[in-house]
């Protein structure tokens, strides 16, 4: 049976998909630089979370057999909406009392109101995604990051937020599974649209130019 591999992009619904296909996280193992051996061998569906995958192979965490070997998936965002759903996110965290200094500094960002904080959101001031995806607003990262290299889209399978009840069905189709997605980890806010000016629309379009290229969102 071919073992699945979901690439889990912030704020794609990724904690919902892994709850609803029972995914086993590894993420706890990778703090200690554990090799993880045969990760895929009795599991069924794996992840990594917010880890860009292709760092797993660099560190020799997966071999690169495995790998290739192995079913990918992931989901995608429209940028505009995703950066919104971020926006809001980090706000939750003013409110935890966090000691966390990572989450911090996402919670010294999100006390901005939305125009500055998109007006302050160039690209060489994103944290990049790195090893464990757990420094400051490195979730602000595009999304093809995490699926992306050297001119090719590794996962075999990429849905849409957008559609995600029906592009879910359609991956539980393709698996023979039967699950059922529920919503989790959400953010309350308006239609992305009205949070935008011309000027931060424009913003988006230049940091996210490859997300929107790659998987066809306008705003």
């Amino acid at each position: 049976m071919k073992n699945n591999l979901f690439i889990a992009i912030p704020r794609t619904a990724s904690t919902a998909i892994r709850k609803a296909m029972n995914i086993k996280c590894y993420t706890n193992a990778l703090h200690k630089r554990h090799k993880i051996k045969n990760f895929l061998d009795n599991n069924k569906f794996v992840s990594f979370t917010h880890v860009n995958i292709l760092d797993l192979i660099k560190h020799r965490i997966i071999s690169k057999d495995k790998f290739y070997d192995c079913f990918k998936f992931a989901f995608v965002r429209n940028p505009w909406d995703r950066l919104v759903s971020l926006y809001f996110y980090f706000k939750k965290l003013i409110t935890k009392n966090n000691k966390n200094k990572e989450d911090k500094k996402r919670s010294i960002w999100a006390q901005k109101d939305f125009t500055l904080f998109c007006s302050d959101l160039l690209i060489e001031k994103i944290d990049p995604i790195g090893f464990f995806n757990v420094k400051g607003i490195s979730q602000c990262r595009p999304q093809h990051e995490w699926i992306f290299r050297k001119n090719k889209l590794f996962p075999e399978f990429i849905g849409k937020y957008e559609n995600i009840e029906q592009d879910f069905n359609r991956l539980c189709k393709m698996l023979k599974i039967e699950n059922k997605l529920e919503k989790v980890n959400t953010t309350n806010h308006e239609n992305y649209k009205s949070y935008y000016t011309n000027e931060t629309k424009k913003i988006v379009t230049k940091i996210y130019e490859k997300d929107i290229e790659l998987f066809k969102y306008q705003f």
